[in-house]
């Protein structure tokens, strides 16, 4: 998130409206971050641009789909914080198809989802709010990368010490 954020402030410095995106994952994500830091920045795939160009309305919902996203997210940061055994992911199998989710994380996506698209999150304060949470954290982590590197340009390599 911390990168996607740079790239998001990069684009804003420029005064850009639109990003073209052509990655729909990059896209996805960057839509995730516009709306958690409440950026005004848009971003849309080049196909999206073709469809218009074509007279059809193209279906754009990156902004929807980033909140659910973070329902899921949510979630699974909650079962990791609150599970008394630590929650690891099993790796995902290719060939195999994906395992259905449980009631228990249907229910809470789905909860958290109309949660994140209902007034109490969607209004402008609390949007404005989780913004400036998330941009908070973002400049905290960007200054513990810093002091990260900074430490690790003046610390001797493990093998040069004696």
């Amino acid at each position: 998130m911390y990168r996607l954020s740079l790239r998001l402030q990069e684009a804003e410095a420029t005064g850009t409206d639109i990003l073209v995106v052509p990655c729909p994952g990059c896209c996805v994500f960057l839509s995730l971050i516009k709306v958690l830091t409440n950026s005004t920045i848009d971003s849309s795939l080049p196909i999206e641009f073709i469809q218009r160009a074509a007279g059809e309305q193209p279906v754009h919902n990156h902004e929807k789909r980033a909140w659910d996203i973070l329902a899921i997210a949510t979630n699974l940061l909650l079962m990791w914080s609150f599970s008394a055994k630590r929650f690891f992911p099993r790796p995902v199998e290719i060939e195999e198809p994906l395992p259905d989710a449980r009631r228990g994380d249907v229910l809470r996506i789905k909860l958290l989802g109309m949660l994140y698209h209902s007034v109490l999150v969607q209004n402008p304060l609390s949007k404005r709010l989780v913004a400036l949470t998330v941009k908070a954290l973002i400049r905290r982590y960007g200054v513990y990368l810093e002091k990260k590197a900074h430490h690790n340009r003046h610390e001797p390599h493990p093998q040069m010490r004696r």
